[in-house]
């Protein structure tokens, strides 16, 4: 025995040392890692906004590359905020004097980002300011840098024309085009060419820009203004290019490319077939035509509009046969009377691109006269039929149900009914038989309302009224037809809901109890008068000599949450009084 727990003590110092020599340098790691781990107590957070140029002189006419963004710097990292809005300014600086350029607003991203000055900005020599301004996390930044724009030694030939234009088939229409020279020294041997791209219908230049000038000096000392004259053979859209090539006095060659989208629009005609004169307030029926005078089908869209004016439909979408004649009808009713102008659209739907192109705009002048003045019978008849169709079912549910409740009443009696129903409706272990196990032989009850507010009292120590509340429901569930309540006139100042106390009076559901009248012997009195019982909980010590039958017709309750409950004083089927039996002594 003895050499066994030898040998269990030598095995529990070989433990000990082994977590001995581990747990040192385990505890000695763990407080490394929490010491790196845990949260510095303060961090610095800066701004910073960034702005600058790829260089600081550009050429005359040339585009100006910039970078921009807005960089958050916390302790040694820094990371660029995305979405942050800049507003950005272009200044001139002439002497002492400042003139604005441009202004546009930019996005930054979550790198440095950067946009490209158009050298129509930058046409004049000497100094420009660019500003940056933003307001992010409360903090307003502002950066500025200056650069010069000097004259470039090489030219630049820039054509000035319209990016879009429409054109009427079978018709010369004319593109104005300004060549200018935007470099710095004069452009030689400039040669224009004209041709159209991806034509369909072909699309015919009648007349061009000159093919050849000789040179052409930087701006404003020499432009050239030509016209090209143009027409189509049909509807479609077109692509016009121009193409400048021209050298400088090395002999480099310079090629500037200009493009033009030219639609063809379709020969479309509208017509009102319709009177112009509609009736206000009234649904009125609009026909328009349409004519088709391509050779080929078209698909439009047609939207009308007019103000205090709705159409049902106001948009229709429609092919138009070749050489052909459309209709379509809408309803419109005007609002208001008085002048209008009708606005007819015509889209075209069949076009290259994802948007419908304006074919012609149609406006009609019309005029809202008032409706015809109705009366008596008529006037009513006509809201009745106009108004929404569900009010005529309506009216008819409505006349049926109360047509019901008359036969109802008059060969059943709809009291009766309500009170076959109301069990139905009512949970009858909150009002029902369950909280009144007796049969009474009366069916008046005369109720001390103050008593009854009392029983029950709310966390400020005041009465409620909805005690009163749930003994009518109660004593209206055992049967009783006239329930009395009468309080005194002080429980007006302090039940917990006065406004729902002065609702119940005002419904004659409570009466207060006349000035300087004792109220205990109100309430014996009246019982005595209805042969009616009386609920309370008080005892009328002092008027049992006088009342000998209290306690025959006393019921007393109780209200534990707002659950009520009647306790009557007599046996259950004791027959002793009826009405008409209530006596007094003396």
């Amino acid at each position: 025995m003895s050499e066994r727990v030898g040998t269990e003590e030598i095995c529990d110092m070989i433990r000990y040392k082994t977590i001995k020599g581990i747990l040192f340098p385990i505890s000695l790691l763990l407080l490394i890692v929490a010491l790196f781990a845990a949260p510095t107590q303060s961090q610095t957070v800066s701004y910073e906004l960034i702005l600058n140029a790829e260089n600081s002189q550009v050429g005359r006419g040339d585009d100006l590359q910039i970078y921009y963004g807005v960089r958050e710097l916390v302790d040694s990292e820094s990371r660029f905020i995305p979405n942050v809005n800049i507003n950005f300014t272009l200044e001139y600086l002439n002497g002492s004097e400042t003139k604005l350029i441009e202004k546009w607003n930019l996005t930054s991203k979550d790198t440095l980002a950067s946009h490209v000055i158009s050298f129509q900005y930058l046409r004049n020599v000497g100094q420009f300011k660019l500003t940056a301004f933003t307001s992010f996390n409360n903090t307003d930044l502002n950066k500025s840098i200056q650069f010069e724009v000097i004259v470039q030694q090489l030219p630049k030939v820039s054509i000035i024309a319209p990016s879009e234009i429409f054109l009427r088939p079978n018709s010369t229409s004319t593109i104005k085009v300004t060549i200018l020279n935007l470099g710095g020294i004069t452009a030689r041997n400039l040669s224009i060419e004209v041709s159209v791209l991806d034509s369909f219908p072909a699309i015919i230049v009648i007349s061009g820009l000159p093919t050849e000038i000789e040179k052409l000096e930087p701006a404003p000392l020499e432009e050239v203004t030509s016209t090209i004259n143009i027409t189509t053979s049909g509807f479609g859209e077109n692509i016009l290019q121009i193409v400048a090539t021209y050298s400088d006095f090395d002999g480099n060659t310079y090629i500037q490319p200009f493009t033009v989208r030219m639609i063809a629009l379709p020969s479309v005609w509208v017509n009102l077939r319709s009177s112009l004169e509609l009736i206000a307030q009234q649904e009125n029926q609009i026909e328009v035509e349409i004519n088709n005078f391509e050779p080929t089908p078209i698909q439009i869209s047609i939207e009308m509009f007019s103000e205090n004016i709705t159409f049902s439909p106001n948009v229709f979408t429609k092919t138009l046969r070749n050489n052909s004649v459309s209709t379509f009808i809408t309803i419109a009713k005007p609002l208001i009377s008085g002048p209008m102008i009708l606005t007819i659209r015509i889209n075209l739907i069949e076009t290259i691109g994802d948007q419908e192109i304006l074919i012609d705009q149609y406006d009609f002048p019309i005029n809202a006269i008032p409706p015809p003045q109705l009366k008596g019978l008529d006037k009513a008849w006509k809201i009745i039929t106009e108004s929404d169709t569900a009010l005529i079912p309506l009216l008819i549910g409505l006349g049926l149900i109360l047509f019901g409740l008359f036969l109802i009443d008059r060969f059943y009696g709809l009291r009766h009914l309500i009170e076959q129903l109301l069990p139905l409706f009512i949970p009858v272990s909150r009002y029902g038989m369950a909280n009144h196990p007796f049969t009474y032989d009366s069916k008046t009850v005369v109720v001390d309302g103050s008593n009854v507010a009392w029983e029950e009292i709310d966390s400020e120590g005041r009465p409620k009224v909805d005690n009163i509340k749930r003994i009518v429901e109660l004593l209206s569930s055992a049967g009783f037809e006239e329930i009395i309540v009468l309080a005194d006139a002080s429980l007006r100042h302090q039940i917990d809901k006065p406004k729902e106390l002065k609702r119940l009076v005002k419904l004659g559901l409570v009466k207060y109890l006349p000035a300087k009248v004792k109220g205990d012997q109100l309430l014996l009195r009246l019982a005595e008068e209805k042969d009616a019982y009386i609920l309370t909980n008080d005892l009328f010590k002092e008027y049992r000599t006088l009342y000998d039958w209290i306690d025959k017709r006393r019921i007393p309750f109780t209200i534990i949450n707002g659950e009520a409950y009647l306790h009557p004083t007599f046996e259950k089927g004791d027959t002793a009084f009826k009405p008409g039996q209530l006596t007094t002594q003396g």
